[in-house]
C-alpha cells in the first residue's frame, strides 16, 4: 500500500492526468487487478 502512495507524491508522472490520481485510487486499481488476474486464471468470468 506504501508503494500506491509513494506514487501519487506530488512531481510523479502520475499527476500527467486530466482528473486527480490518489495513492488509494493505485491501491485500489491493483487490487482489483490481482483480483481480476486470479479469476482469469482460475478459468472463472471477470466480470
Amino acid at each position: 500500500m506504501e508503494a500506491a502512495f509513494i506514487t501519487a507524491e506530488p512531481g510523479r508522472p502520475i499527476h500527467n492526468h486530466t482528473f486527480p490520481i490518489t495513492g488509494q485510487m493505485i491501491y485500489e486499481a491493483v487490487i482489483s487487478a490481482d483480483a481480476m488476474g486470479k479469476r482469469i486464471k482460475a478459468g472463472l468470468p471477470v466480470m
